[in-house]
């Protein structure tokens, strides 16, 4: 009787860990649902599928503590899910960017009546990734060792073996054929940002990168000073109109040797400065 009890707890333990990996996944197979093609294979079904392995494989016989770092990407899971089935493709820096800046009264007016149902959700699948570290914290659910060894190794031989060959198939000197490794080490990188749950990290990472070369830009425009001094003393209130044609270019201006007249009266207020100096 208490072996049953037994098995049966741990078959529960490993269907909650199915399900928590089936929710990081969902993500992944509704991009899957909007676009077929082989790249999208690779980059939402192949390559998350290896990290989670391999991410189960490191912590080893510690499978609890994965699962509650996991929890705040499950949690994001469903919010992830909505984007691509509302937009066929992943979340990105700039979606990021804009959920960051997003207030309580913009997110209810995006969501409408299904801000409540969706909150609900995503505590539901927190509390689910919280209950499942529990039960393999509580039952030491671990990786079998011969798999967790073919899986490290597979993790740490790959990388090496695609460097090698990038290597030896290269051309030039060395420092060109580790370029090419360079070039598929962003390869691969470009890979990891596009699926889920472990691309929300290069993505948040340039979210970040963005965000500060933003501030910096922000502080150099308000240190910024022209220069410009007045020769001339003004008795009345001048008003100044700047128009900027919004897709006008240098080339398509007449005060620029442009063929038509499209700037008529900056053209002939030039010619006469030109005539008088």
């Amino acid at each position: 009787m208490t072996n049953t009890i037994v098995r049966g707890r741990v078959r529960a333990t490993h269907c909650a860990l199915t399900t928590l990996l089936a929710l990081l996944m969902l993500p992944n197979l509704v991009w899957l649902w909007h676009d077929h093609s082989l790249p999208v294979w690779v980059e939402a079904i192949i390559m998350p599928a290896i990290l989670l392995l391999v991410f189960f494989a490191i912590f080893g016989k510690v499978a609890w503590l994965g699962c509650l770092l996991l929890a705040p990407l499950v949690l994001l899971a469903p919010m992830e899910t909505y984007f691509i089935a509302l937009y066929h493709h992943p979340t990105s820096s700039e979606a990021i960017a804009t959920a960051v800046a997003t207030n309580p009264a913009e997110i209810r007016e995006y969501f409408g009546h299904a801000v409540w149902p969706m909150g609900l959700i995503f505590l539901l699948t927190f509390a689910f990734a919280l209950w499942t570290a529990w039960l393999c914290y509580r039952h030491k659910s671990c990786m079998p060792k011969r798999l967790r060894a073919w899986v490290l190794t597979l993790a740490i031989a790959t990388p090496l073996a695609s460097a090698g060959v990038a290597i030896a198939t290269g051309h030039g000197k060395l420092a060109k054929r580790a370029g090419n490794v360079m070039t598929v080490g962003s390869l691969l990188g470009r890979t990891v940002a596009l699926g889920y749950p472990f691309g929300v990290f290069p993505r948040i990472a340039k979210y970040r990168s963005e965000w500060i070369a933003m501030r910096a830009d922000a502080q150099r425009l308000m240190s910024y000073r022209f220069g410009a001094t007045r020769d001339t003393r003004i008795e009345k209130r001048q008003v100044y109109v700047l128009v900027i044609g919004e897709s006008s270019r240098r080339s398509h201006w007449q005060l620029f040797g442009y063929q038509r007249a499209t700037t008529p009266s900056w053209s002939t207020h030039s010619t006469s400065c030109r005539s008088r100096a």
